[in-house]
């Protein structure tokens, strides 16, 4: 995965949690509270990851000796 396409997953992803987080205020929608909840802790490790450390995660080295 390159770069643009890594910011534009984040990018994407940043939208629908402004989405929800503008629904949420809406007194009417009392389970958006929940769908934001739920949508924030099943994403948090893929932001975490895509984000953050990038696409490829380089396995740990030994060292020699």
């Amino acid at each position: 995965m390159s770069t643009a396409e890594v910011y534009a997953f984040c990018a994407e992803r940043a939208i629908s949690a402004r989405i929800l987080m503008n629904l949420s205020m809406d007194q009417k929608l009392r389970s958006v509270y929940k769908l934001l909840l739920i949508y924030t802790v099943l994403n948090y490790n893929v932001f975490d990851t895509m984000c953050y450390a990038g696409p490829h995660r380089k396995p740990a080295q030994r060292s020699p000796g």
